[in-house]
């Protein structure tokens, strides 16, 4: 099958590898947005979509406006089947009605939960077992389109955000090819699932990153820091130092009421917090300006701070 493939981050480069090496499909085209975010200002020339690309030959687009009438006529030049989109801005309609066999989208949960830009974020966060990969056709709407495929993946109780994603990144291949041939033999059953309710999954704020002791348990703590790890990390203040947490665990050490919410206890050299309920253990963090480092050494390093101030906050 003829492909143009959308999409600007990693999560869709090893999905994108596998087509272009496929033998029965050919990527004819692929585009991606011209604007640079501000995650990527250090380093403004990458997009790893694109460096696939220039490295296969393949014809590029660089656009913002998708819906540019002199963009739509070029791209309707370019032989296509079908488009592949993974990780990309929403398609107006004269773009994604373009195909004849309509375009498909692969999105990182089992819809209809988590909907929206976070799906991954938000399935650690929930304190979710399980999760996956969806492909369905795109509509006006975000990530409601009708299901052909999806393929299931677990989350560990130990995972990171960056082990889940890459778990979920080296499935994506073959979630794509699943979808290719059952368009390609017309065999596409549309998924419902009457069981699932929709959730959503929108983009993480800076102010979701700050860790509230006095209102979140050990737990609802401890999937926070591994949905955000190891980047964009949730914190916490020593005073005026702020601090990256980025790997924890929940202690079967009941909290101390007469301690106030975010005190720190120093065990066996080990950094303690004492939580709404039980004590969470932060096993690596990043100071300020720091490089990140293990409990022990922040403890050795910081102890006339760890005892003066008492406290996270």
């Amino acid at each position: 099958m003829n492909l143009i493939f959308f999409g600007n981050a990693d999560f869709g480069s090893k999905t994108l590898l596998s087509l272009i090496e496929s033998d029965k499909h050919k990527v004819n085209a692929i585009v991606v947005s011209k604007t640079i975010t501000k995650s990527r200002k250090k380093n403004k020339n990458f997009n790893p979509i694109k460096t696939i690309a220039s490295n296969h030959k393949i014809k590029l687009f660089e656009k913002d406006n998708l819906s540019n009438p002199k963009f739509i006529t070029e791209l309707k030049k370019v032989k296509s089947d079908v488009f592949i989109v993974i990780a990309f801005k929403l398609l107006p309609k004269e773009v994604f009605s373009i195909p004849k066999f309509g375009t498909i989208n692969l999105h990182a949960s089992l819809l209809p939960s988590y909907r929206g830009a976070a799906p991954i974020q938000k399935a650690i966060m929930n304190g979710d077992n399980e999760t996956g990969l969806s492909t369905f056709f795109i509509n006006e709407k975000i990530d409601k389109g009708r299901i052909i495929y999806q393929k299931k993946v677990k989350i560990l109780k130990t995972d990171s955000f960056l082990e889940l994603w890459t778990r979920l990144s080296n499935n994506g291949p073959d979630a794509l090819k699943r979808t290719l041939d059952l368009i390609q033999k017309k065999q596409v059953k549309i998924i419902k699932d009457i069981n699932l309710k929709p959730s959503y999954a929108p983009k993480i704020k800076k102010s979701d990153l700050l860790i509230n002791w006095k209102l979140d348990t050990s737990e609802i703590i401890h999937n926070k820091i591994r949905a955000f790890s190891p980047l964009p990390c949730m914190y916490t203040y020593l005073g005026k130092m702020r601090i990256k947490i980025l790997k924890s665990f929940v202690t079967d050490i009941n909290t101390q009421t007469k301690l106030p919410t975010g005190s720190i206890i120093i065990q066996d050299n080990q950094l303690l917090v004492n939580c709404i309920d039980k004590f969470l253990r932060i096993d690596i963090l990043f100071p300020e300006s720091k490089n990140k480092i293990i409990s022990s050494e922040f403890v050795n390093g910081y102890k006339k701070e760890i005892e003066s101030i008492k406290s996270f906050g």
